[in-house]
């Protein structure tokens, strides 16, 4: 019964906006397999228009079906940062990362999602601490992603 209710309901647009461009994308089962639906390109240079006018111009052209995007966050809007920490509890490094997330990332955390990725013991000499990789992505930046969409 599921798959009769989805089985005509558009897939999601697949979204990439780039420095070079934006990149539209949608697929759909055919069978056991996956066929492209749709597909656009707008590169920087083809012609005078804005990111807005060139994602809906993309969206018209490419016969895309239904209206919900997924988008990727580029990878000049997330920072990334690497630290080393004593073995704590999952509290003591969340205090810790709220802490020191002002210096490593330069800006105001409270503004900000951060993740914490696992972290893996590192042996340094006698020492023994964890190598912890934070991502911060500014609340800006995400609300400015949302509202492109």
């Amino acid at each position: 019964m599921w798959k009769i209710l989805h089985k005509h309901r558009p897939w999601p647009i697949g979204l990439a906006i780039a420095a070079d461009g934006v990149r539209m994308l949608q697929l759909r089962p055919v069978g056991s397999r996956l066929a492209v639906v749709a597909g656009a390109q707008w590169l920087r240079g083809q012609g005078d228009v804005g990111l807005l006018d060139a994602l809906d111009e993309a969206r018209r052209e490419g016969n895309f079906e239904g209206r919900h995007v997924v988008s990727s966050i580029s990878s000049d809007e997330i920072h990334i940062r690497s630290i080393r920490l004593p073995d704590m509890t999952r509290d003591e490094l969340h205090a810790t990362i709220s802490a020191k997330a002002h210096d490593l990332f330069g800006f105001d955390i409270a503004l900000s999602q951060i993740q914490i990725l696992g972290s893996a013991p590192v042996l340094n000499g006698d020492e023994s601490t964890r190598e912890t990789i934070l991502l911060a992505l500014p609340n800006f930046a995400l609300h400015r992603r949302r509202e492109l969409l």
